[in-house]
């Protein structure tokens, strides 16, 4: 639908502009306006969307958008260069188009992390006083737990989780994970996260870290009602190709936010192979 309003679009334009039969014209004026609509507009969506701004917000940008490119396309179609013209708007055209959708995550992380969507410090951290504590790899990260935490391999290697059980009673569960940061903006796996909650009728709380170095973290927590069912702390690290998910389901809440919180705390990545073929995407656990 989109291309077929562009396709129109350059039509009309052509005849504003009375040059209505140049075959120049049409694709300048139709690179100026692909490369406004389909690859800049994308992208004033998702900031929108990222901070829940409104509707005259998105109108007024549109407008704008609109008013800009069409004041760039009339003097190009106007000069004496046409097919000179023509041919550098097209390469221009598809060099912008392909750069916006190749690296599209990279893009919104961008936008993301340079307009304060990260802007809080990482709590301090927890003292650990409990012992036995044990290192362990997933991926591209490491993290340390209790000798209390059973691990489960009944899923499959690729889907290897712990279980803490207190007295023979299930608290928590941990299923760690892995993403492309390169394929998957953070911000939208967060947004995805929270559309996952509220289908199960629960709300969530979202905070989103700046952690320094190069790394970035989100923490969602899904609530039924006031009790914290499920905690997820997602992760990156721009420099690699991974990110990390500690997914936690939370039996019983009361003695084990602390420890979810020294996990976490705990949590760092290692800078293993980039190319681990054993890291797949976020879903929700089969």
């Amino acid at each position: 639908m989109q291309i077929i309003s562009l396709l129109i679009l350059v039509i009309l334009l052509g005849y504003v502009f009375k040059n209505e039969k140049s075959t120049y014209t049409r694709v300048i004026i139709g690179s100026i306006f692909g490369v406004t609509f389909l690859s800049v507009w994308p992208y004033f969506l998702y900031f929108a969307d990222l901070y829940m701004l409104s509707e005259a917000y998105l109108l007024s940008a549109y407008i704008g958008l609109f008013l800009v490119a069409m004041s760039l396309s009339y003097p190009l179609v106007k000069s004496n260069y046409n097919d000179f013209i023509a041919a550098i708007s097209f390469v221009i055209f598809v060099v912008i188009t392909f750069f916006s959708f190749a690296f599209e995550s990279n893009i919104k992380n961008f936008i993301a992390i340079n307009s304060n969507y990260f802007s809080n410090s990482l709590p301090v951290a927890e003292l650990n006083t409990q012992e036995n504590r044990a290192s362990h790899s997933n991926h591209n990260y490491t993290y340390t737990l209790s000798s209390d935490w059973i691990k489960k391999t009944d899923k499959g290697n690729l889907f290897e989780y712990y279980e803490l059980y207190i007295n023979n009673v299930k608290q928590l569960e941990l299923r760690p994970r892995c993403f492309n940061a390169d394929k998957s903006a953070l911000s939208e796996i967060v947004n995805n996260t929270i559309i996952s909650a509220e289908s199960r009728d629960h709300s969530a709380k979202v905070q989103c870290y700046d952690a320094g170095q190069s790394n970035y973290a989100c923490r969602v927590d899904s609530f039924n009602g006031k009790n914290i069912t499920r905690s997820r702390w997602l992760r990156i690290d721009r420099q690699l190709k991974y990110g990390m998910e500690l997914d936690f389901v939370i039996f019983n809440q009361q003695t084990n936010i602390r420890e979810i919180n020294v996990i976490i705390q705990s949590a760092i990545f290692n800078n293993a192979d980039q190319n681990n073929i054993n890291c797949l995407s976020i879903t929700e656990w089969i």
